[in-house]
């Protein structure tokens, strides 16, 4: 018998709030606020968020050629320049507080704010229902100003030397591109579930907006991590036959060092911080200040920006236009986020510049190696890459006098060779937690084409050859092979399986219904003992390390998640974050440090490079 996903445990009930950012509805028990779940009910409905759009204020549904013509006197570099002065704002809430940008944005956008504001409460109050409370208001937001600058890219003039003094028409457009957005996504009504290609396509239009915009990643543990997984060479790594050096690899793709490749991004990036309206920065400015030659220019930028033209392009190439705004499709901007227009840079979406400086790396490779032997070669070093990060970090929580850690120096042993089993075991007194890395990421075609058959590949691939590892780990405990290690079957009660995935991917109910039915198909879990599978991406094993190194015991988490009947399904970052607090969880020591490690070269360079006073 395969051991019942849920065991006895009744089904929770369902209710739906809307998302704050994607405009769809989502399961309550999913923190609207960037994955940050808060400590109870009321918390998550006092976070409740709604964006507002021109038709929530004034009644009548915009068109297309309403925002066009609202954008239009402005200019694109105008344009561009106010975008990217939002997007910066909002993505630096001053205390963790996402109101404040919002308001002091509206007073510089809009000529009467106070009755923008009146307008606004009388709508949010009329919404305002028993469950949910009333909403917090968003009236800008990391979607809508992607898709302004998708419109202004195909419609508004490069400059307009008379344009408006006022941004009242750039405020409006705003508020109507909110509109458009709701015209363009799919049906609100989720899923019931994905266990059927028709259940999957209308459950993607959930998946793509989350995973774009609702990282919910701490920047720094990001920023730290991806220099660890993609600019590190690990040469106690070339045993393996995929090994490559990833820093001499990326130079070679790129012509540009690690190092002055992380110097330009953080300068961009720092560019995006201010609190006002961004202050230019010129492509003459950008050279002059890293001492650039003009090879050295043009790979760099290659990197991450892309001239207006070219963008342009690329939008009209994949059918952008008024009949489809293409609202969920991460390209061009997740490639090259800064758009250079008439020699000055802007970035319109912070949110996509923060993703090219942290998984973009993983993108540069793979579009840079245009040689299908090489990219299957750097793909496939990519799994041995992550495991090592994670057994890395398993070995600062379980060192070896705790007794308790069996890793692939023995797992990977010509002892076990052939068998099929899982990346490493933590033994506990009466249990055994199972781990299974998966550095499998999805590339960006795949959520720009909703590419059904390629996600759900995916996830058959993760979920089935897990289940097969963790089968096979089994098997060898209970046939006394990891008795030596200190597992011993006869004292083992139950196996907790946990997957650990570099991808993010979506932990909500229909993606645990979507295991289930996929593992009872593959009838791998048979064994009695083993508990349902859980499932982690690479930041809630940061968080992890955490509260590990403070004493909890990671049996008792993934016991207590089990258990836990109004949350078992979400994610375990909220989970963790809903059960322990924020506080608890704090900083990841290591990667603070690796963080400190990681900026000092990038400042340094961007110091040596400057010419002399």
């Amino acid at each position: 018998m395969i051991n019942e996903p849920w065991g006895s445990l009744p089904e929770p009930d369902r209710a739906f709030y809307r998302s704050p950012e994607s405009g769809l509805f989502l399961p309550v028990g999913h923190s609207p606020d960037h994955g940050q779940q808060t400590s109870d009910l009321t918390g998550v409905l006092a976070n409740y968020h709604e964006w507002v759009s021109w038709s929530n204020l004034y009644g009548s549904a915009p068109t297309y050629d309403e925002v066009v013509a609202r954008l239009r006197p402005y200019g694109l570099e105008s344009v561009l320049e106010t975008l990217g002065a939002i997007s910066g704002r909002i993505s630096m809430p001053e205390g963790g507080d996402p109101v404040k940008p919002q308001r002091e944005i509206i007073s510089w956008v809009f000529d009467d704010p106070r009755q923008l504001g009146k307008d606004i409460e009388t709508w949010r109050t009329d919404i305002a229902n028993a469950e949910f409370g009333v909403p917090t208001v968003k009236v800008f937001h990391e979607l809508q100003l992607v898709t302004a600058a998708k419109i202004a890219l195909l419609k508004v003039p490069p400059t307009h030397p008379d344009g408006p003094s006022s941004l009242q028409g750039f405020g409006e457009a705003l508020l109507m591109v909110t509109d458009l957005i709701d015209l363009h996504t799919q049906s609100h009504e989720l899923a019931g579930s994905i266990l059927e290609d028709s259940d999957l396509a209308r459950w993607i239009g959930f998946v793509v907006p989350n995973r774009l915009f609702h990282g919910g990643d701490n920047l720094r543990n990001a920023l730290a991590r991806s220099h660890d997984l993609y600019l590190t060479d690990r040469p106690h790594l070339r045993s393996k036959t995929a090994y490559i050096n990833l820093p001499e690899w990326f130079e070679r793709i790129t012509g540009v060092t690690p190092d002055l490749a992380w110097a330009a991004m953080f300068r961009v990036f720092a560019n995006t911080r201010t609190a006002g309206p961004q202050a230019l920065l010129t492509a003459d400015t950008f050279r002059e200040e890293l001492n650039l030659s003009s090879d050295e220019e043009r790979a760099v930028f290659a990197l991450f920006a892309a001239h207006a033209d070219t963008l342009r392009e690329k939008l009209v190439g994949s059918g952008c236009g008024a009949d489809n705004l293409r609202v969920f499709d991460p390209l061009p901007f997740g490639e090259t986020p800064v758009v250079v227009h008439d020699g000055k840079a802007f970035c319109p979406s912070v949110a996509f510049l923060r993703r090219k400086m942290t998984r973009g790396w993983f993108h540069i490779f793979l579009t840079g190696l245009e040689d299908k032997r090489e990219r299957k070669r750097f793909l496939d070093y990519m799994g041995p890459v992550f495991e090592d990060y994670i057994d890395t970090l398993l070995r600062r929580v379980f060192p070896k006098v705790s007794a308790r850690y069996v890793g692939p120096d023995f797992l990977d042993s010509p002892a076990l060779h052939g068998s099929k089993k899982c990346d490493a075991v933590i033994v506990y007194e009466d249990s055994a937690v199972l781990i299974e890395v998966k550095a499998t990421l999805l590339h960006l075609p795949v959520w720009r084409d909703g590419d059904i058959s390629a996600l759900s590949e995916k996830i058959d691939d993760i979920i089935g050859d897990s289940a097969e590892q963790f089968g096979g780990t089994i098997r060898l405990i209970e046939e006394g092979h990891l008795k030596e290690q200190g597992v011993d079957p006869s004292q083992i009660e139950s196996y907790l399986p946990l997957v650990v995935t570099l991808e993010t991917m979506p932990n909500d109910f229909m993606v645990y219904r979507l295991i289930e039915q996929r593992t009872r198909r593959q009838a791998m879990l048979e064994r009695r003992k083993a508990r349902p599978i859980q499932w982690a991406d690479v930041g809630d094993i940061e968080s992890l390390e955490t509260l590990l190194g403070a004493g909890h015991s990671l049996h008792d988490i993934l016991m207590a998640r089990l258990e836990d009947c109004s949350y078992r399904e979400e994610s375990l970052g909220n989970w963790l974050i809903r059960r322990y607090g924020s506080t608890a969880l704090g900083p990841n020591p290591y990667l603070k440090r690796r963080f400190d490690e990681v900026v000092a070269p990038a400042l340094e360079q961007f110091r040596s490079r400057r010419p002399a006073d």
